[in-house]
């Protein structure tokens, strides 16, 4: 089994990342206060991330807690620990198993990283990367210009940074698409809320302006109790990916936008 990406075989990344999202919360946050936060020495922490040195599997647990991690980045951190520790390719490869196991869709997954996602959060990116699949897509920058409503200048740099990103990869002179499916990580991030604003306003064009056989829109008010929100937002992430598994098969034909909006709707009682 190979992972989507080199990185990923490295636990490193996934605290690089919390401490890149920290920094970006915080500018003043530092590494020395990573290592802080995690309680380890400065100089410790520094040699982990530099690779001079690797965490033991007890410390893994600890900086895992810390973190605030749950349970399933726990399993894979944890994994990722006795990869990285393990001199025996047996014992390797049965890890890499039980990461495949305990994320099933990972190898079909492109698992964007939110400075990757910044290059790409316009719209017609993503769109670009669908009408690859589509059967009578033309390898031309004006053909996918007209086809999306965008300039020629903005379909050809979008299939640059496309390429250049990973998400488009061009075999005998086409491009395709690497993964079947890609997600952005789930964190707050300007480039997210820019790609959802763009998404809600051609949401409101296609009301307007999409034939009805085109277009699907429903809405449904509720009161909810806060602690079964984590299980709603887990069942709408399942509903996506049956219907990105259900588009998957068969001849396409043309690039539909789901786009679920799901939040509270009062405020807080003062």
């Amino acid at each position: 089994m190979k992972p989507s990406r080199l990185e990923e075989l490295d636990y490193r990344y996934l605290i690089r990342n919390e401490l890149l999202q920290r920094i970006k919360a915080n500018p003043s946050y530092s590494s020395r206060a990573m290592a802080r936060d995690l309680g380890l020495s400065s100089a410790f922490f520094s040699q982990v991330m530099t690779g001079k040195k690797n965490l033991s599997e007890a410390k893994g647990i600890a900086v895992a807690d810390r973190l605030r991690f749950n349970p399933q980045t726990s399993r894979l951190f944890l994994n990722l620990i006795r990869y990285v520790g393990s001199k025996d390719p047996r014992h390797k490869e049965r890890i890499l198993a039980d990461l495949s196991s305990a994320s099933p869709e990972r190898a079909e997954y492109f698992d964007l990283k939110i400075d990757m996602f910044r290059i790409v959060s316009d719209w017609y990116h993503f769109a670009i990367v669908e009408l690859t699949a589509v059967q009578s897509f033309k390898n031309d920058a004006r053909w996918i210009a007209e086809r999306l409503g965008i300039t020629k200048l903005e379909a050809e740099a979008a299939i640059d940074r496309l390429l250049r990103v990973g998400l488009l990869k061009e075999t005998k002179g086409r491009l395709e698409k690497t993964k079947a499916f890609y997600k952005a990580g789930d964190v707050p991030s300007e480039a997210v809320r820019s790609f959802h604003r763009q998404a809600l306003a051609r949401a409101v064009d296609a009301l307007e302006n999409r034939p009805f056989e085109e277009r699907d829109f429903s809405c449904a008010t509720m009161a909810v109790s806060a602690s079964k929100l984590p299980k709603a937002k887990e069942m709408i992430r399942n509903f996506q990916k049956e219907m990105l598994s259900f588009f998957e098969q068969g001849t396409k034909q043309a690039v539909y936008h789901l786009s679920i909006q799901f939040h509270r709707a009062d405020r807080e009682e003062k």
